[in-house]
């Protein structure tokens, strides 16, 4: 199968779960939090580092205060440890940490979501290139691949801003951008775990 028809096949096969990855302001932090910390079956903290990481992360951590936040709304049952910062929370003696400097992440999801189609369409055709430059052949890139398959599916990959004339570049380049952004700055730590 060549990598075109696998993007297709890949994006067509999780559409479902793509969507909501790829609406701005999705928040892949809390998800990616959640995922790691709390039991399915309880609705409560893992209990071990899983956990403690919620519960020590609150006092500073935004998006891990607002989980804890969750949790003692929830009333669920919570493992060892997390009680005296949830009793901090609940009477208001652990004040809400403050937002995080600087723009939010809002594309992170998106970022994601062309990461793993990246990577995918590598594995499946090692002698892809990853991006295009003066080195490649005239071969479509697994950028650009991923770039062409997402919005012939209806997503809106790239916000739309292109700069005029002379200082266009082609669109999969803001794709490889994204790609190095999302690895480079790791303002996700939780997805290298």
């Amino acid at each position: 199968m060549d990598a075109e028809q696998y993007a297709r096949n890949w994006v067509a096969r999780n559409k479902d779960a793509i969507t909501p990855l790829m609406e701005r302001g999705y928040e892949l932090r809390k998800v990616a939090i959640r995922h790691l910390a709390i039991d399915d079956k309880t609705g409560g903290l893992k209990a071990g580092l899983p956990g403690m990481y919620v519960v020590a992360g609150a006092a500073h951590d935004r998006d891990c205060y607002e989980i804890a936040e969750e949790l003692v709304a929830s009333g669920a049952q919570q493992s060892c440890g997390s009680e005296s910062v949830f009793d901090f929370i609940r009477t208001g003696k652990l004040a809400k940490p403050a937002a995080p400097r600087g723009r939010q992440y809002g594309s992170a999801g998106r970022d994601f979501v062309l990461v793993v189609l990246v990577a995918e369409l590598q594995e499946l055709c090692p002698d892809l290139p990853l991006g295009s430059n003066d080195a490649t052949d005239t071969r479509a890139s697994a950028t650009e691949i991923a770039l062409r398959t997402l919005e012939a599916a209806g997503f809106e990959v790239l916000d739309g801003k292109k700069p005029p004339g002379d200082l266009a570049v082609p669109e999969h380049r803001s794709v490889e951008k994204a790609l190095r952004r999302f690895h480079r700055d790791k303002k996700i730590p939780e997805l290298f775990f």
